[in-house]
């Protein structure tokens, strides 16, 4: 297993971090850890991967439920 880290370009104070972990024998990412701007660590794992199996697009469908405000992000920041 080989470990790599993100380092976001506005530096760690703002965004947090993001580090990888693939396997080295086929270079799935097998694992992933995010520290965010106030220390939280969340580790994730991931395992039984399955590789160009393609992606029902109804697992994407989201509905806004009624009296939530959406908020779009700004494009190009």
């Amino acid at each position: 297993m080989r470990l790599g880290s993100l380092a976001p370009r506005k530096g760690e104070s703002e965004l947090g971090r993001l580090r990888l972990s693939v396997d080295a024998r086929s270079y799935d990412i097998i694992g992933a850890e995010i520290v965010d701007p106030l220390g939280n660590t969340t580790r994730l794992r991931f395992s039984d991967l399955h590789r160009n199996t393609g992606v029902d697009e109804a697992q994407f469908h989201f509905e806004v439920p009624p009296g939530v405000d959406v908020i779009e992000a700004p494009i190009g920041n």
